[in-house]
This record gives structure tokens, sequence and C-alpha cells, in this order.
């Protein structure tokens, strides 16, 4: 649970249909997807969201380690339930 995506997180896709960030590491060896699953008011009534991350590092051979990372996430995000 957070505050949600942020500009500065890394550059801004759609993956699924969500919104999502990909932000490589920068080294290159690894890479961060984070994808909006749900917002919603929490306990206090303050809004939030329901984020999913995924972080792939040093995987040998990968030429594109975002390539990978994002194709994970999709997986991830197409088993997700509804969002509503």
């Amino acid at each position: 649970r957070n505050q949600g995506l942020d500009v500065d997180d890394g550059t801004w896709t759609q993956i699924a249909g969500r919104d999502a960030v990909v932000d490589p590491d920068e080294d290159a060896a690894g890479c961060d997807v984070t994808v909006l699953h749900r917002s919603y008011l929490d306990r206090r009534g303050a809004p939030s969201d329901e984020l999913l991350n995924v972080e792939v590092e040093g995987v040998p051979g990968v030429g594109d380690v975002c390539a990978l990372t994002t194709a994970v996430a999709t997986v991830a995000v197409e088993r997700l339930p509804a969002a509503p």
C-alpha cells in the first residue's frame, strides 16, 4: 500500500491496461516495475493505492533487463483480480 506512482519513479507506461512505471538501475544490471493495482480510501479515509512491485536483478545473458521485468509484471498483472 502506498501513495501511488510518482513522476520521479521512472518511465510511465501501461501494462495490461494499468498505469505503471519502469525504472532501470543506474548500472543497468536490474530493473524495477511498479504497477497501480487499485486506489481506495484507507481506514482513516485517506487516499491510498495498492501497487504491484516487480524487481529483476543481475540476470546473465539478458540484453534488456527492463523488457524481461515488464514481461514478468505483465503476467502478474493478468492474474490480479479486477480492480473495482
